[in-house]
């Protein structure tokens, strides 16, 4: 069976959902534990980093497959940016 472009975007959004609640179990970890506690070798702080880059691959392929547009993307942040501050 082909796999077709809808079910390619259908898959690397199912992959983005699972890669940010791994972020954001990581930022659970630290906030209960610490960033510098130790689990299996890691810290908590290269656990987040590892399942941020995930993520950010994730992203980096809905973009690839024409999911999300980012120049969209920089606009948001840059807004974002501006409200934080």
């Amino acid at each position: 069976m082909t796999e077709t472009l809808e079910d390619q975007r259908i898959y690397a959004a199912g992959i983005v959902t699972e890669e940010a609640a791994e972020v954001i179990q990581a930022i659970s970890k630290i906030n209960r534990f610490g960033l510098f506690s130790v689990f299996n070798g890691n810290t908590n702080k290269e656990l987040l980093e590892g399942e941020i880059g995930d993520l950010i691959a994730g992203i980096s392929i809905l973009g690839q497959l024409g999911v999300i547009n980012f120049e969209s993307v920089e606009s948001a942040m840059h807004d974002k940016f501006l409200r934080l501050n």
